[in-house]
Order: structure tokens, then sequence, then C-alpha cells
């Protein structure tokens, strides 16, 4: 009872995904639709620290300062050979006048003609939100062949975690 310091723990920790099939071929997208929040059988979100609304344009603002593991991860399937595929995770720090990138993850498949090859990847990065209004989010995809990037309304294929560490 006399203890002094301690933080509450983990205020924010939520969780979106993709909740249908977006394909590519040699270029990239941007998830900017269809993200959906994580809630069936069981999964939830801690909240006592702020929700995340849904995205604008697939650009996910943060509820409340502080820094967030950002954790991105996606598949998908090709019916030929995928030399080269990448996720990343962008950031902006100015309200999207200028996005970085610092998560990409790079993969790829072997050429199988008898059926579906599946590749995929996780980018994580901690994002360091010290306002709200400017600090953002977007995630982006690219592949060299056509592939179809999968997504599902009941489990979680290409979606993304966000989890607040700690304040900033």
């Amino acid at each position: 009872s006399g203890l002094t310091g301690i933080g509450g723990g983990i205020t924010v920790a939520q969780q979106f995904r993709q909740n249908t099939f977006t394909a590519t071929n040699n270029s990239e997208t941007y998830f900017t639709s269809n993200w959906e929040k994580v809630d069936t059988d069981g999964q939830g979100a801690i909240t006592s620290g702020g929700t995340f609304a849904d995205p604008s344009s697939g650009v996910f603002s943060f509820p409340t300062p502080g820094f967030y593991l950002v954790h991105f991860h996606s598949y998908f399937e090709d019916s030929g050979w995928n030399t080269i595929a990448t996720i990343q995770i962008e950031t902006t720090i100015d309200n999207g006048s200028n996005y970085v990138t610092p998560a990409v993850s790079y993969f790829s498949t072997e050429y199988d003609i008898t059926g579906y090859n599946y590749a995929g990847g996780v980018a994580t990065t901690i994002f360091d939100v010290t306002n709200v209004s400017t600090h953002k989010v977007r995630f982006r995809a690219y592949s060299n062949k056509t592939v179809s990037w999968d997504g599902s309304s009941t489990v979680n294929r290409t979606y993304v975690t966000f989890i607040r560490l700690a304040d900033t």
C-alpha cells in the first residue's frame, strides 16, 4: 500500500483488420477502406485510455498521446510466382504533408503451378505520438505479380495492432 511511481499498465490496446481481399498486380495499394475493429469470438480491446476512431481513408489517428507499438501483419495468396512483395508502415508527424516509412517487411513465393502459394510478413515500429492531431499512420502493400492480400471479417489475416506502451 506504500508503493509509489507504479503505472496503471496498458490503457490502450486495439486491433483492426481488413474484412475483404485486395488485389495488386505489379503495383502498390494503400489499405484505404474495409477496416473493421476486431470484435469476434472473445476478441476485444483495452480502451480505458481512449478508443481509436475508425480510420479516415485508411489513415489512423491516435486517441491519446504516448509511445505506441504499431504492429502490421499481412499475407497474400497467388497462383504463380511473386518474387517480391512488401508491407510497410508509414507515419506522419505533420498531419499527412510528409510520410516516412519506419518499418517494412519483404517476402516472396516460389513458383508452384499446382496450387496457391502463400507468403506474409510483419512490420513493427514504436511511434512517439506527441500530438494526436498531427501524428498519424497508414499501411501500404506492394507486389510485383498478381496477388490477393487476404482479408476476413472473422479472422485476423491483414491486420494492425496498436498498444500504448507509456506516456511520451
